[in-house]
């Protein structure tokens, strides 16, 4: 029973301490150094009970015992992969370290995402775990693609109630409940209808596009404005 405890105590330990740790100092090598330790919980249970068997008669619970660790393996990964769902989300949201830049919650991610493929988590997992922060991203290019967009409408000659509707039509190209954002196709539409695509502009969707394409956001400080 004991080993049991320690066994889960370690997995628990590993899940959320390196969170934890990493939210803290915004420092995931320190936050994963606190993973090892929680590793090593786990492996020392596993060798405890591992000493306990011999070939011959116990083989069948030896291999019982491999079998559950590898299921151990299995549920950390699946533990690790719902702990980082709700931190990307939250680390998004703004929730955790006001006033973080964005290239600063940009490299967190990548850290993280980082140690789950080290922790030999599958594609599906990582997918899972980013759904929330890829919605974010899309929203991150709204609000860049649209910056200021009132007085470049009045910069551009727009008058009246030009500008106005101009931003409540831009407005329309986020959902703001389900969170999610227009393809980078109708922002060039848009701009470009209203007679307002700029270099700039168009450089912002151009990077939108190629993250929609990739999940890969290629220049970081961009979100700065």
């Amino acid at each position: 029973m004991s080993k049991i405890l320690h066994l889960w105590f370690g997995i628990i330990f590993t899940a959320t301490v390196p969170v934890t740790v990493g939210l803290m100092f915004q420092d995931f090598n320190v936050a994963w150094l606190s993973a090892l330790c929680g590793a090593a919980i786990i492996l020392t249970a596993k060798v405890d009970a591992l000493a306990e068997l011999s070939l011959g008669p116990l083989k069948a619970k030896m291999q019982a015992t491999i079998a559950e660790a590898t299921a151990t393996i299995v549920q950390l990964r699946e533990i690790a992969t719902s702990m980082a769902t709700v931190v990307l989300s939250d680390l998004m949201a703004g929730q955790f370290l006001w006033g973080m830049s964005s290239a600063k919650r940009l490299e967190l991610h990548d850290e993280l995402i980082a140690d789950l493929k080290r922790l030999g988590a599958s594609q599906n997992q990582l997918d899972r775990a980013q759904v929330e922060w890829w919605k974010g991203i899309g929203v991150m290019y709204h609000d860049k693609i649209g910056h200021d967009l009132h007085n470049r409408a009045v910069a551009a000659g727009k008058t009246g109630q030009e500008p106005r509707l101009c931003a409540e039509e831009f407005g329309k190209l986020r959902n703001a409940k389900t969170r999610s954002v227009a393809p980078p196709d109708d922002y060039e539409e848009f701009f470009k209808r209203h007679n307002l695509l700029s270099p700039e502009i168009e450089a912002s969707i151009n990077d939108y596009r190629h993250f929609v394409a990739t999940k890969e956001v290629r220049r970081p400080n961009a979100f700065e404005f």
